[in-house]
């Protein structure tokens, strides 16, 4: 429970990561356009001005340091596929905080990736309720005596 936690608290932190370059970015310059290296460097320069720029990538810091945390004590097969939460997550926050078009597609993309993360989290419940369904049941030898006894008895 404690890894699932820190899977959740370092995308937390890196969506905001995000969100905070966006935001940087749109409020620094709009569009970036690098037609030209002189237009390329100046526009970097004025976003790196911006102090959500800074904020965004010292939450990316914090994150990785997260992230690093999290893959001491995971499997990379369960921790990485954990991230489509993100996409999930960030997603919805762009469309309902950000009022950003997402388009039907999209949605539909977002549910499988959901369904995945779904998948690879409920694992060991998914696997331990497959197999009492298909795995043989063992009987016991009170079991074969109770129904070769039952067999036997006389109808009534």
């Amino acid at each position: 429970m404690k890894t699932f936690l820190l899977i959740l608290m370092s995308i937390g932190i890196g969506i905001a990561g995000q969100f905070c370059l966006k935001h940087g970015v749109m409020d620094s310059s709009g569009r970036m356009e690098l037609a030209s290296a002189g237009q390329a460097v100046s526009q970097i320069l004025m976003v790196f001005r911006n102090p959500f720029i800074w904020f965004g990538l010292s939450l990316y810091a914090v994150g990785a340091v997260m992230w690093m945390m999290v893959l001491s004590r995971a499997d990379i097969s369960y921790a990485y596929p954990m991230l489509g939460i993100a996409y999930v997550i960030a997603v919805a926050l762009a469309f309902f905080v950000r009022h950003e078009p997402v388009t039907t597609f999209r949605w539909a993309g977002v549910l499988l990736i959901a369904c995945g993360v779904l998948l690879i989290g409920a694992e060991s419940h998914l696997r331990s309720w497959w197999s009492s369904l298909v795995a043989p049941k063992t009987l016991s030898q009170a079991d074969v005596a109770a129904d070769a006894s039952a067999m036997n008895a006389p109808a009534p």
